[in-house]
């Protein structure tokens, strides 16, 4: 979960191993919290786009190094 502290709300829920073929580069990703219908051992999203495709400058930081 990505939780935003300041406003004491969720904003997001964390993939670290993404789909090649759903997301450039298989990066990991913050899926907007308002996309997601349920969440257990999977989680059923409401919307998700064809393709995710990094913007230029975009956060490349490794799955691991995110977890420091």
């Amino acid at each position: 979960m990505v939780v935003d502290v300041e406003n004491g709300q969720v904003d997001g829920v964390f993939v670290g191993e993404t789909n090649p073929l759903l997301v450039e580069g298989s990066k990991a990703v913050s899926v907007p919290f308002r996309w997601v219908q349920s969440v257990g051992d999977i989680v059923i999203l409401k919307y998700f786009p064809k393709r995710v495709s990094l913007k230029k400058g975009a956060l490349t930081a490794k799955p691991q190094e995110m977890k420091k």
